[in-house]
């Protein structure tokens, strides 16, 4: 039988999850605008720190040009990265709150099938069956999803670095 204190105390874990997942979505836009910003700056000040005119012959300003380039791509991609990362570290938070809710959830209706005295009743022992093996798919594909993340964050690292070699490498023919 369900009592209204388990019923609140069950509304109150939502609640909490649920403001917890707020503070993980404001922290999230607050990180990828201040990525943003950052990398909006960085460029802004290379921008204005280099001559209109550079100085020397034309191969010292094609060489010096080829510098600049070089370096607001590097300040480009580097801003673009921390952006993907402040994305995927909100999305690593956001797949942690999903586990505890689905827990917070799981526990909850396992605790409300009725344990009757004696050999359990089979329709309640196949629900609670049925709740534990979604639990353990749950955690397998959480356990899948948060490898891939990682995993696309290291390769997003490689992938940024391995562009950048090869803009350079076009830049400086």
């Amino acid at each position: 039988m369900v009592t209204l204190a388990d019923l609140h105390a069950c509304l109150q874990s939502c609640n909490d999850l649920a403001q917890q997942a707020s503070h993980a979505w404001l922290c999230g836009m607050e990180d990828a605008l201040q990525a943003q910003l950052d990398g909006s700056r960085a460029l802004l000040e290379d921008w204005q720190a280099q001559p209109l005119l550079p100085a020397g012959g034309p191969e010292q300003q094609l060489r010096q040009q080829q510098q600049r380039l070089s370096h607001q791509l590097e300040l480009g991609m580097t801003a673009a990265r921390n952006i993907y990362l402040s994305n995927m570290r909100t999305q690593t938070e956001w797949l942690q709150l999903s586990e505890k809710w689905v827990a917070t959830c799981s526990a909850a209706l396992l605790d409300q099938l009725p344990t009757p005295p004696g050999s359990p009743a089979p329709a309640v022992e196949a629900m609670r069956s049925a709740v534990e093996i979604g639990g353990c798919a749950f955690d397998s594909l959480s356990k899948a999803t948060r490898q891939v993340s990682h995993f696309a964050g290291t390769n997003m690292t490689a992938a940024t670095l391995k562009a950048l070699n090869v803009a350079r490498e076009k830049l400086n023919g």
